[in-house]
C-alpha cells in the first residue's frame, strides 16, 4: 500500500522505495543513514538479579507468563514467562498486589475468581494507557 505524501511531481512508489533503503530522504538533504549514531548507553544481555523484600510472597511464572498461588492460577502475561514476582498483601481481604522489581503490574482478587478458573491479572489500572478506556473485569473458565 503506498504511503499518501503530497503531489510533487513524482510518484509515491518512487517515495516508497527511497524511505525503505534509507539512503535517500524525500525531504530535506540529509539522509538517515548518515544521521545514525549508536547509542552511548550500554545494554546487557542479562537482567541483574532480581531480589525481594522478606514480607514478599514470591512465585516465578511459567513458559506460559502464569503462576499459581492458593491453590489457584493466574495468567500475569507472556512478558513475565519465567521471571519472579512480588504478591503482596493490601489493605482489603483477598487482595494481592503483583510486583515485578519495583513496579506494580497488577493485583489478584482471590475474591473474584473460583478454585479451579485461571483469572487474568488486572493491569489495566497499574499501567495506563492514553486514552483511557474502562476495563471489565475478565475471567477465564478451563484454562488450558
Amino acid at each position: 500500500m503506498p504511503i499518501c505524501w503530497p503531489a510533487r511531481g513524482r510518484s509515491t512508489d518512487g517515495v516508497r522505495s527511497t524511505i525503505v533503503n534509507g539512503h535517500t530522504k524525500p525531504l530535506g538533504d540529509t539522509p538517515p543513514v548518515n544521521r545514525y549514531r549508536p547509542s552511548p548507553r550500554l545494554f546487557s544481555e542479562k537482567l541483574p538479579p532480581i531480589a525481594y523484600g522478606s514480607g514478599d510472597i514470591v512465585r516465578k511464572a511459567d513458559v506460559t507468563g502464569v503462576i499459581s498461588f492458593r491453590n489457584r492460577y493466574f495468567k500475569i502475561g507472556k512478558p513475565f514467562r519465567e521471571q519472579p514476582l512480588a504478591l503482596r498483601a493490601t489493605s482489603q481481604d483477598g487482595l494481592f498486589d503483583v510486583h515485578y522489581c519495583t513496579q506494580r503490574i497488577g493485583q489478584l482478587d482471590l475474591k473474584i475468581v473460583g478454585a479451579k478458573t485461571c483469572g487474568f491479572v488486572d493491569i489495566a489500572s497499574a499501567m495506563p494507557t492514553t486514552p483511557q478506556v474502562p476495563q471489565q473485569q475478565q475471567d477465564v473458565r478451563n484454562a488450558s
